[in-house]
């Protein structure tokens, strides 16, 4: 961004140019979310389909698109009003990458920084409502992951995987820092107690 406001002409003042730009990019949100989340949905198909017919080449190709989408959002929802993040399918899109294994601590970023945003023009009702839905979203795919279950009973194959040099060790951190997050910062958002609980289970 720092770029693009050093191309502005000089005579616009500093604070204005940063205005006009904020304000140029945030028009554009209607035309780039949908876009980003198209690509992530269509390219995910496509390398699904040259997994199985083995082409390496094209999946390697398709999981690039991937990745780039998932790490242009995590750009955008640093800064985005959060009233068009709501209106999106940004958080849906990303809550379905946690059980790929090769995005999902991508996935997890993009969540990250909707849940560290603080609520600022828009309601308390709307604002809430995204949070829950963070929360909603990520406590069923982790139950998708079987890692939804009561302390101590966790499967000694998925404990190895969670622990230390697991293959899932990273992701479990940082699922865990999000969820803290969703706890530390958004309790009073969560419509029901049985979401509270599973939180706080994690």
């Amino acid at each position: 961004m720092d770029s693009q406001l050093a191309q502005l002409p000089h005579p616009v003042a500093e604070g204005e140019s940063k205005r006009l730009l904020l304000a140029a990019l945030t028009a554009s949100v209607a035309t780039v979310f949908p876009f980003l989340c198209e690509m992530l949905q269509q390219h995910f198909m496509a390398a699904m389909a040259s997994q199985q017919e083995g082409a390496a080449e094209k999946l390697v190709a398709h999981s690039s698109v991937i990745s780039a989408s998932l790490a242009a959002l995590s750009a955008w929802v640093e800064w985005t009003p959060m009233a068009r993040i709501a209106a999106s399918n940004v958080v849906d899109a990303c809550a379905f990458f946690l059980t790929a294994p090769e995005f999902a601590l991508q996935g997890l970023d993009v969540l990250k920084q909707v849940v560290h945003r603080k609520r600022s023009t828009e309601g308390w009702a709307e604002y809430s409502e995204l949070m829950d839905k963070v929360a909603a979203l990520t406590l069923a795919k982790v139950a998708d992951m079987g890692l939804l279950v009561p302390p101590g009973q966790l499967p000694p194959a998925l404990q190895q995987q969670l622990g230390w040099e697991g293959a899932w060790e990273e992701l479990g951190k940082r699922l865990c820092g999000l969820c803290v997050g969703l706890c530390e910062t958004h309790w009073r958002c969560f419509r029901e107690e049985t979401r509270r609980l599973q939180l706080l289970q994690l």
